[in-house]
């Protein structure tokens, strides 16, 4: 392939962080002179903890005179120091009028740098374009003078104005609004996230289409966030290049890094898979002007040693575990995930943990979140457990079903103590189930074996990286 290498002043920062935790997460904000308006645009940007360390749910706050806009939108790690925005920014409420597609406007990436101060800044740094390709929504009928002389100060904004955030704190934005940027099934908002891709190999072929004549967009993409291609013409057709996934999720993204002529024509990328294809396309809806694409894929290669019924069981935890589907019991716990989560903690309950522990084994984990999957894979018998973490109980009373069960649990600095109590012993002594470790892209599995008289630990060491 022919790669266009910019001219790169590298700044040379400390593991970007803040207090220990991942530096872009909080609260961010900036004020922005406004042409015609006395008053400043005050816009706030709040993002979540990353979800795999690569895909951060934000939300964005305008407020300026009598305007306010709320909007969610995905950002998407390019590289240590940029963050690529969605094109897509739905709105959950603006008054008193809306900006329509105008705030497709704010695209492109967000820099990472340091103020004369030593504040932790990004700046917007937006894809250059003849226009959009979208059809731009003129100001809204019936609005007074005022209102027309804002949502022009707006509509200037979101497509010239500097825009640089100063880091305010380091506290992530938790919301459902956050969880549901990763739901475009059960939301109908798309924010350049496609269907998950289900493969059972782990390698891969890519292919760049484009045409000389009329693919005149420059491109580059990332594979788990680590490159593939960088800034690649589409002035001709390209031969395929090979891949390989890592076992279990993987993101991989396709960037635009300037659109061609039209944004339709910025190019298209083929994936092929031991035959399952997948073509990601500047030009469909609702791609047109994005700054990236993302496809998730959950590569599931054939396990050895395991009987059809097992390969199926782990198939499952898979493909459940990527779709954070409703079985997903959270620690640290959370009621509005989990509203239903009676936790009891009488005596008899607490006598539970005295019991002697068997250590099940000594790990360390790769990444601060980690899921659990529990299973029987033997006979469904009536088995039911608690889980207590760091002395803080998780759940009670967890029926041990035949299919997978799940806990995401965010570990905290240092060893972690997971202690698995048998609330009773089934129909068939002793209480046994199957529990898988899924780290990043590492399995563990564990045979847990407990009765009234003996709990089973799991010790997780997880480094905290500076």
């Amino acid at each position: 392939m022919k790669f266009l290498y910019p001219i790169i002043i590298t700044l040379l920062f400390p593991c970007f962080s803040v207090n220990g935790q991942d530096g872009y997460s909080g609260t961010w904000h900036s004020t922005v002179k406004a042409a015609g308006i006395k008053d400043s645009a005050k816009i706030n940007l709040q993002l979540g903890e990353a979800k795999n360390n690569f895909l951060y749910p934000a939300r964005l706050t305008i407020a300026i005179d009598t305007f306010w806009g709320d909007y969610d939108l995905l950002l998407v790690k390019k590289n240590i120091r940029q963050l690529a925005i969605s094109t897509q920014k739905h709105p959950l409420e603006e008054r008193p009028f809306s900006m329509g597609n105008a705030i497709a406007y704010l695209n492109g990436v967000f820099d990472f740098s340091r103020n004369n101060q030593g504040q932790f800044t990004i700046t917007i740094n937006r894809i250059k374009r003849q226009n959009l390709g979208l059809p731009m929504t003129t100001a809204p009928k019936g609005l007074s003078a005022d209102e027309l002389t804002i949502w022009k100060a707006l509509s200037d904004i979101f497509q010239n104005a500097s825009i640089t955030f100063i880091k305010q704190d380091t506290t992530a934005w938790q919301d459902e609004r956050a969880e549901k940027i990763f739901k475009p099934k059960e939301t109908g908002k798309y924010f350049g996230i496609t269907d998950t891709i289900y493969s059972n190999t782990r390698d891969g072929l890519v292919k760049i289409i484009g045409k000389k004549k009329t693919n005149t967009g420059v491109v580059s993409s990332t594979l788990n966030g680590k490159s593939l291609f960088d800034f690649t013409y589409l002035t001709e057709g390209w031969p395929a290049d090979d891949f390989k996934l890592d076992t279990g999720i993987n993101y991989l993204a396709f960037y635009a890094e300037d659109f061609g002529k039209t944004t339709a024509t910025t190019g298209t990328m083929e994936l092929d898979l031991n035959g399952k294809k997948k073509v990601l396309d500047f030009n469909t809806s609702p791609n047109i002007a994005a700054t990236f694409i993302l496809s998730p894929i959950y590569s599931n290669p054939p396990y050895q040693n395991l009987d059809s019924s097992q390969d199926v069981i782990i198939r499952s935890i898979t493909e459940l575990a990527g779709m954070s589907n409703q079985m997903v019991y959270y620690y640290p716990r959370d009621p509005k995930r989990n509203p239903d989560q009676v936790i009891h903690t009488d005596i008899e309950t607490e006598k539970s943990l005295m019991r002697n522990a068997t250590v099940v084994d000594n790990i360390k984990a790769s990444t601060r979140q980690v899921l659990l999957a529990i299973w029987d894979d033997a006979v469904e018998d009536g088995d039911s457990i608690s889980l207590n973490i760091n002395g803080q109980w998780v759940v009670q009373g967890l029926p041990v079903k035949k299919h997978p069960q799940f806990i995401s649990v965010n570990l905290d600095p240092g060893m972690n103590r997971i202690i698995f109590i048998a609330d009773n012993e089934g129909g068939i002594p002793p209480n046994t189930s199957i529990l898988e470790i899924i780290d990043g892209s590492q399995r563990r599995s564990f045979k847990i074996d407990t009765d009234l008289s003996r709990n089973n630990l799991v010790n997780i060491l997880y480094e905290l990286r500076e």
